[in-house]
C-alpha cells in the first residue's frame, strides 16, 4: 500500500494530507507477536473510502452517507459487512422455550430476559439499557466492533418487542375491567395471565379481579 498527497475538500467533505492507495498484487504477512493483531493486516492512520467503481470518475459518487469521517473510519458506498458477527435469537428463545438454543449456551446461556421494572430501575442506575453497552465499556474496549455493536441492537430490537407485547396485553386487561361486555374464553385465559403476573395487585384483588371476569366469560352452551 502506498500514500498520495491529496486535498480534497469537495468530495470527502474535507482536508486530508493523504489517501490510501492498495494493490492487491503484493505480499500480505502475519502480525508479528506482541502486536494488536492476530492475523494479516494492513496498518493505516488515516480513514478510507471505498467506491463500488472508479469508473466513470473516482470520488466521483462520494457523498453522504458514505462521506469520509475521519482517521479510524470506514466509509463505503455499499456497506461494510462484518464477516465476525454471529446473529442469534437468544432473547426469544429464552422468552417463549424457556432456556436459549444449546449453540448460543455457552455466550448467552448465563443471561436472562429483564422485566419491564428491572429495565427501568438498570437504566435509572447505569444511564444504558441492559442490552446495550454503556460509555465505560466504549472506552474500556476503545469503542465496539461492527459485529458488536450490531448484535447489542439486535438484542435490544428484540427484547423492546416483548416489553412492548407485554404493555400490549396489559392495555388489553384494563380495557376489558372498565366495562361490562361479555367476554370469549380466550379473552378470560389472557386477562387472567396477565392479572397474576401484575405485581401491584395484592393476591386477594387478584382473585376477585378474576372472579368478576370469569361471570362475564361466555361459554359454548351459554351462547
Amino acid at each position: 500500500m502506498e500514500q498520495r498527497n491529496l486535498r480534497c475538500a469537495r468530495c470527502c467533505g474535507g482536508t486530508l494530507a493523504f489517501r490510501p492507495v492498495i494493490r492487491f498484487n503484493g505480499t500480505v504477512s502475519t502480525a508479528a507477536p506482541a502486536t494488536s493483531s492476530s492475523n494479516s493486516y494492513i496498518y493505516y492512520r488515516g480513514g478510507m473510502v471505498l467506491e463500488a467503481t472508479t469508473s466513470p470518475a473516482p470520488w466521483g459518487r462520494v457523498i453522504v452517507p458514505y462521506s469520509f469521517r475521519g482517521p479510524g473510519t470506514i466509509c463505503a458506498e455499499r456497506g461494510v459487512y462484518d464477516n465476525g458477527t454471529k446473529l442469534n435469537d437468544h432473547v426469544f428463545d429464552r422468552a417463549f422455550d424457556g432456556s436459549v438454543n444449546p449453540k448460543d449456551a455457552a455466550t448467552f446461556g448465563d443471561g436472562r430476559n429483564m422485566d419491564i421494572d428491572e429495565m427501568a430501575r438498570f437504566t435509572r442506575t447505569n444511564r444504558h439499557l441492559p442490552t446495550m453497552k454503556g460509555r465505560d465499556s466504549w472506552r474500556v474496549e476503545g469503542g465496539f466492533s461492527l459485529g458488536d455493536l450490531t448484535n447489542q441492537l439486535w438484542t435490544t430490537a428484540e427484547t423492546q418487542a416483548l416489553y412492548m407485547t407485554e404493555l400490549n396485553d396489559r392495555l388489553d386487561v384494563i380495557e376489558l375491567l372498565s366495562n361490562d361486555r361479555p367476554l370469549e374464553p380466550v379473552e378470560m385465559g389472557l386477562a387472567k395471565k396477565q392479572l397474576c403476573s401484575m405485581g401491584h395487585y395484592t393476591e386477594a384483588e387478584k382473585a376477585a379481579l378474576v372472579k368478576t371476569l370469569e361471570a362475564r366469560t361466555v361459554t359454548t352452551n351459554q351462547r
